[in-house]
């Protein structure tokens, strides 16, 4: 009777333990060996010192052709190259912005109605001219603003832009036609060249009469700065912040 018990629970021990059959029974039990050994893994991971984990990671490379390892890295260490990426652009775009932030505009031209396509050669002699000899110091001479049919005023676009420009004070000198220069005159926005030049240089100058303006009638500077009238109008804006500079330059050009 006892043997009889005995051989019946350990049969039903080995049924207990026995692997099923069933495929989807053997799955579960497949995931959940899986799981334990995860468990385990990182486990043992967490208890490694550094060392012995890039000795495991050394161990794992070794065993890999250069694709497989290339994707190990991509996959497990992705974010290193976009981090590296990241702090690179990082520094660049800083680097520029602190070399843009320490320019100085020194002195801005504005010429209407001209046909030249860039004022390189200009900007260069005037920049010798003011003695600004620093990377950082910028002479900017635009050639942006056309006046409107009548020639009297800035067609639109080109005023909404002067007037930007002028409240903003990053505009100092403008050249333009006798047109133009009658309707800014009575606008009372061009500064006394007497205060600028100084009144015994501003009488060397053409325009002298008018007291805002110095008239240039050179060929050569007609010429180099692409202008499409024979009378040039030099002006000086009231609200310029670099008047000092201004004068330097408009007093060469006697």
């Amino acid at each position: 009777m006892a043997e009889e018990q005995q051989k019946k629970t350990g049969e039903e021990e080995k049924e207990k333990n026995a692997v099923p059959q069933n495929s989807i029974a053997r799955m579960y039990l497949n995931e959940e060996d899986r799981k334990e050994e995860k468990k385990e893994h990182k486990k043992s991971l967490v208890d490694m010192t550094a060392k012995e984990k890039r000795l495991l990671e050394k161990e794992k490379l070794q065993g890999m052709g250069f694709k497989k390892k290339m994707e190990y890295f991509f996959m497990y260490y992705k974010w290193v190259p976009i981090l590296i990426i990241g702090v690179i652009i990082a520094v660049v775009g800083g680097y520029r912005w602190y070399e843009h932030a320490k320019i100085e505009t020194v002195l801005s031209v504005s010429a209407v109605n001209t046909k030249a396509q860039d004022f390189i050669e200009e900007q260069e002699k005037i920049r010798k001219i003011l003695g600004a000899e620093s990377k950082y110091e910028q002479v900017s001479v635009i050639g942006n603003f056309s006046t409107d049919q009548t020639g009297k005023d800035l067609e639109y676009y080109s005023q909404m832009s002067f007037m930007t420009q002028m409240q903003a004070g990053t505009l100092d000198v403008v050249i333009m036609p006798e047109s133009m220069y009658k309707t800014e005159s009575r606008k009372g926005i061009l500064e006394n060249m007497g205060t600028v030049l100084g009144e015994d240089a501003y009488k060397n100058f053409a325009g002298y009469e008018n007291g805002d303006c110095v008239i240039i009638t050179d060929k050569e500077f007609i010429e180099n700065y692409g202008l499409v009238y024979d009378e040039a109008y030099v002006c000086v804006l009231k609200n310029s912040l670099n008047q000092e500079n201004a004068a330097k330059w408009i007093s060469s050009l006697q």
